[in-house]
């Protein structure tokens, strides 16, 4: 199902972080100043306030609706992006799938908290995760913030903004 791992450009002014992906048809505005990092052979591109480090990170993830979730909408998946990881890791829900609007385009939102071990130090440690989907034909956009559960007031609006910046392209 996973398709692509993408995010959006790092610095200068708002426009210089723009990042637009025509061939889905959507663009965004990532956080000012933050650094990219490839991995995955250039699939996955995770944007970081430093290079150096893992967290906070900012990811777009692309995603392929398969035909029995053709009727789903962006709430629908976001349940089957939660249920998966539910079943994947140990997780505490801070806020449920919910229905948001982002400049008149229909998405879900939510917060889950979620086990995971830093690599920098091994240590393991609660990494609060915020999610919104939005749908397009049989695409489904998925905007990822997460860093951990301690920082997350710190960096919530930083997220939150470059959220803001998502539009669909016409077609």
């Amino acid at each position: 199902m996973l398709l692509l791992l993408l995010s959006f450009p790092s610095c200068g002014t708002a426009e210089e972080n723009r990042f637009t992906n025509r061939e889905v048809g959507f663009s965004l505005v990532g956080p000012k100043g933050w650094q990219e990092k490839f991995d995955g052979g250039g699939q996955t591109v995770h944007y970081t306030p430093t290079p150096w480090v893992d967290f906070p990170v900012l990811t777009v993830v692309l995603e392929d609706l398969s035909p029995e979730q053709e009727n789903f909408s962006a709430v629908d998946f976001a349940k089957v992006i939660l249920a998966d990881f539910q079943k994947s890791y140990k997780t505490q829900l801070v806020e449920s799938p919910t229905k948001v609007d982002v400049h008149g385009i229909e998405g879900a939102k939510f917060i889950l908290d979620v086990e995971n071990v830093k690599r920098s130090t091994n240590k393991v440690v609660w990494m609060r995760n915020l999610f919104y989907q939005f749908r397009r034909g049989r695409k489904v956009i998925s905007l990822m913030a997460m860093v951990e559960r301690e920082e997350f007031d710190k960096y919530r609006k930083v997220f939150e903004e470059a959220i803001q910046g998502f539009r669909w392209l016409e077609k």
